[in-house]
């Protein structure tokens, strides 16, 4: 569930913001609602919730009326308890703007009620974007990772996005992204070639590649060029299993 806060001082302009985002919602693909909607910031901070799915903040700048504290310092203690929540600003007061910088606030629009173009549109764009935001997120946490020991600690790699490892001197592993290559410790092709999906083939006694990241064949099944143009060669006796496996 995303959820959506909304802090507007003026109760009129509140109700419109809230019926342009309840709008908006009805036709998003994405689980989201209105979890509060308040002309205090106080309110705000009682009723937030923050857990896996990440919250979008919609408010004003200057809520004086309703609290002494203002929506930058209602920014910046949101920031304390959800670093990774999308922050919108929707107001009169344009000429602030460049507070959003000294609060670091990290906001991901500033939006003029009274600009040139309707702050509906450009709230519905935001919004459209941060949805974007979300698919991104999800798709990166639905890719398998494996994690790896390297000279800089415990990395996470895309398994995915790996091209290959090969076996150097001193029992270490070369692997192989596609614009990159790092050092890996503490692991050997045989292990690795148990640990992940059966897409990695063990071609040669010092490669294990991605056959998803093959991307030319030599005839005879000699050699394997890969997405990153590192030519792989491939053992006698692994030819014909590898030209198995391939054409199954």
């Amino acid at each position: 569930m995303v959820r959506i806060y909304l802090c507007e001082d003026n109760q009129k302009h509140l109700e419109e913001i809230k019926r342009q985002v309840s709008y908006f919602i009805s036709f998003s693909q994405w689980n989201m609602k209105i979890a509060a909607a308040s002309v205090s910031p106080e309110e705000i901070l009682k009723e937030l919730v923050v857990d896996e799915e990440p919250n979008i903040y919609i408010f004003d700048v200057d809520l004086k009326s309703t609290s002494p504290l203002n929506g930058f310092q209602l920014g910046k203690k949101i920031r304390e308890q959800d670093p990774h929540g999308y922050l919108i600003y929707l107001t009169s007061h344009v000429e602030l703007s460049y507070l959003t910088f000294q609060f670091h606030v990290n906001a991901i629009d500033y939006i003029e009620k009274n600009g040139m173009e309707d702050w509906r549109v450009r709230l519905s764009n935001c919004l459209k974007e941060i949805e974007k935001r979300l698919a991104t997120a999800k798709s990166n946490q639905e890719k398998k990772t494996i994690e790896l020991m390297t000279f800089t600690g415990s990395t996470y790699f895309f398994v995915d996005e790996i091209i290959a490892f090969e076996a150097i001197p001193d029992h270490k592993l070369e692997l192989y992204l596609k614009n990159e290559k790092t050092t890996i410790l503490q692991k050997t092709l045989d292990q690795l070639e148990k640990e992940l999906p059966d897409n990695f083939f063990r071609i040669h006694r010092s490669f294990l590649v991605n056959s998803r990241r093959i991307k030319r064949i030599e005839a005879d099944y000699s050699s394997i060029k890969m997405d990153n143009q590192i030519k792989v060669p491939v053992a006698y006796r692994k030819r014909k299993q590898i030209k198995e496996k391939l054409t199954n």
